[in-house]
Order: C-alpha cells, then structure tokens, then sequence
C-alpha cells in the first residue's frame, strides 16, 4: 500500500542494537538522520506482532475515529500515568488533536485485525523526543506493549526517554527489555524517567 512502511525487525525487537538499527529509517523520502521526527506529512507504518502471532499495524492517527479511539484507550491506561491522570472527554480530545503541532507531537493507533487497540505518542518537549502509549486491558501481557515502544523508539530516533510509575513493574521490565535506562527518579517519587541510547 502506498505510503506504507514495515520494519519487519519490529517482529522482535529484543535489544538497544535493534532499537538503534532503526533509528535511520529508509523510505521513499530517503533517509531520516537519527533523532528527526518523520515527516508529519508522512504515512508511517509499522507492522507488530506480539508473542501469540497476531499481527497488528502502528498507523499514524489522522481520522476522527483515530481521535477517539486513543482518547479511549488512553482513559483505560490512566492509573498507570506519571502526570495527567484525569479522563479526558470527547470534546477536549477533539480540541487536542486539531491544535497538535504535528513538527512536535506524532499520533499513533495500534490496529490489530482493523480494531484498534493501543496507542502512542513521539512528542518533542524539553529539546528531547518522549515516549508515551497504552493498550486495551485485553491486550496487555501479550508482547504488543514491547512491540508498540520498540516502534515507537524506530520513529523518535535515539536518544528518546520516556516515563514511568514506579509501581509499575510490567511496563518498566518492558521497556529495559528494549534497552532503556533509569536515568533519574528518587525512591520516593512515583515515577522514573528512562533513557534509550
């Protein structure tokens, strides 16, 4: 499909070497450099698949199904976030998303079988590219999670850092299974932050 691009590797992104390799994507657009966010005019697609064989795809979020779809699946992730727990509604989403500066900020839907079940985020804040992104409860503990960030570390580039609760062990064995670091947070705060590259 036109526009479309697989990083087969994604398939099992097991290592910083493999987080890396990715990191210069190729395209008909040619080379992206090592921590340039793609082209926001670009369709960037990853194919993903989790422990149990099922395919999924990241897609860029465009559509106003998209837009919801994430503000779902993000309201079903919210105990597990480092800042803005609140439930986000329809309208604030939909305000969001048409304010996003899309040379600062790239959407993502995770689509397995049509339906989307994850999400995720590249943002550029601070001068540094961060991570962010969930999945539907029935989703978790099944290897998307790793493949969803893998991709996502493919996109932003190294390096990229993102956040974590504490508490939150699976998430944290996740990402230090891609190759990401604590780079800071005291034992008393509820969340770390972590370094790939």
């Amino acid at each position: 499909m036109p526009g479309e691009y697989c990083l087969f590797g994604m398939l099992y992104v097991c290592s910083v070497a493999c987080a890396r390799a990715y990191a210069t994507r190729e395209s008909k657009h040619g080379s992206l450099p090592e921590g340039d966010l793609a082209d926001p005019a670009m369709d960037w697609s990853y194919v993903v698949a989790a422990d149990d064989g099922d395919a999924g795809t990241l897609l860029d979020a465009t559509t106003p199904a998209d837009v919801e779809a994430m503000r779902i699946i993000r309201n079903s992730c919210r105990q597990f976030m480092t800042h803005d727990t609140r439930d986000i509604d329809p309208a604030t989403q939909v305000a969001w998303f048409a304010a996003l500066d899309r040379d600062e900020m790239k959407p993502f839907v995770l689509r397995v079988g049509g339906a989307p079940v994850g999400y995720g985020l590249v943002r550029r804040m601070a001068a540094r590219w961060w991570l962010s992104g969930g999945l539907l409860p029935p989703w978790r503990g099944r290897g998307y999670g790793q493949r969803l960030f893998g991709a996502l570390a493919a996109v932003a580039g190294t390096p990229c850092w993102l956040d974590v609760r504490r508490d939150n062990a699976a998430a944290r064995h996740t990402y230090e299974t891609l190759g990401f670091q604590v780079v800071n947070g005291g034992e008393h705060d509820p969340g770390v932050v972590m370094r790939l590259g």
